[in-house]
């Protein structure tokens, strides 16, 4: 029997919900302890099923349990050291938290570690695990499968992933799609890397490559970025004054269809204006799917002249976070280039 051994981190979020009168389900919902788990799940018992298989999980919360809504970005960098602490002692790593910020997370995560030669998975769920009709079980369950890969004869996936209701995600190119669909995240602009029905499939062909360099983290992640929407009677007016007033380092557009914009004289002034105080500017789009392509149409050509980076088909969590850890961990010049490439497999060059 192959031995595992697994570090599953508790953050919060729904997952964890327990009802705060045990003897009644209706009572208020309270965050659970990693205790609670186990009276959910037998499998994870000491004398349970993934024990019996060879798998050593260790449990840890970090901190106070809380709503994924609240992460910040420090949150991102703390999880990271945690899980570099332990890097050498464990085979794969596992971390709950809430859905509203999921995608973010794992898409900082994937940034910030270069290298990687471990599954890094991320989980959570729709209902609470006291809920009768719960998929947290399912979800943690083959979490735990992906990750004690040695005892189950499974492909090691060394990527920052998301495992949600059957499916396994890059982390970097997943979404959060519904609010109440217990598939919950998709990945718009790539297949997903396995599916986990009665057979766990594994997409060998669309996994990257294991780590061979040494692993290390950049973990700075600079904050002074704006997202800004364009639509129809957008007025650059606001966004000169932001740039005039403010210190922000990086733009992240979102644009109509492959990456156009009516380019008016105002709108390119403005551009113009904030390629001089050397603020970054990334295009992306508001399409679910598809991508940006610059110069296919006119009004997408006049970005790429203003300097705006083309995001092709970054997912809106993978554009603000590959923003917030480029401007932190390069120069200016490094950072514009990092952000037309591919990193971590999050876009399609």
């Amino acid at each position: 029997m192959k031995k595992s051994k697994v570090l599953i981190l508790y953050t919060g979020g729904t997952f964890g919900m327990v009802p705060e009168n045990a003897h009644d389900l209706s009572s208020n919902l309270v965050p659970g302890s990693l205790e609670d788990l186990s009276k959910y799940m037998p499998a994870l018992e000491d004398e349970g099923f993934f024990a019996n298989s060879g798998v050593h999980i260790t449990y840890e919360s970090l901190g106070e349990p809380i709503d994924s809504s609240n992460f910040v970005p420090s949150d991102w960098v703390y999880i990271a050291k945690r899980i570099v602490k332990d890097y050498e002692n464990y085979d794969a790593f596992i971390l709950i938290q809430g859905t509203d910020t999921m995608a973010y997370t794992a898409s900082a995560l994937s940034f910030m570690f270069s290298g990687l030669a471990k599954p890094i998975i991320i989980t959570g769920s729709q209902l609470p695990i006291s809920h009768p009709r719960t998929d947290a079980v399912s979800n943690l369950t083959n979490s735990i499968y992906l990750a004690a890969y040695k005892s189950f004869d499974l492909n090691n996936i060394s990527e920052v992933l998301i495992c949600f209701n059957d499916d396994l995600l890059r982390g970097n190119r997943a979404t959060k799609y519904s609010t109440n669909d217990l598939e919950g995240f998709e990945s718009p602009n790539y297949r997903n890397l396995a599916s986990l029905e009665e057979k766990i499939v594994v997409n060998e062909k669309y996994i990257l490559k294991k780590g061979e360099s040494w692993f290390h983290g950049k973990y700075e992640m600079n904050e002074k970025v704006l997202i800004v929407p364009l639509f129809p009677g957008f007025s650059p007016a606001y966004l000169k004054k932001i740039i005039a007033d403010t210190d922000i380092n990086g733009i992240v557009f979102r644009s109509f269809g492959a990456g156009n914009y009516s380019m008016t004289e105002s709108f390119i002034e403005v551009l113009e204006q904030a390629r001089e105080k050397k603020i970054v500017m990334l295009n992306t789009t508001q399409c679910y799917q598809g991508s940006v392509n610059h110069g296919k149409y006119k009004t997408s050509s006049g970005m790429e002249k203003c300097g705006v980076i083309n995001g092709q088909d970054l997912t809106l969590e993978a554009s603000i976070t590959k923003m917030m850890w480029c401007l932190g961990n390069y120069s200016y010049e490094e950072a514009i280039v990092a952000l037309g490439q591919s990193l971590r497999g999050e876009m399609t060059n």
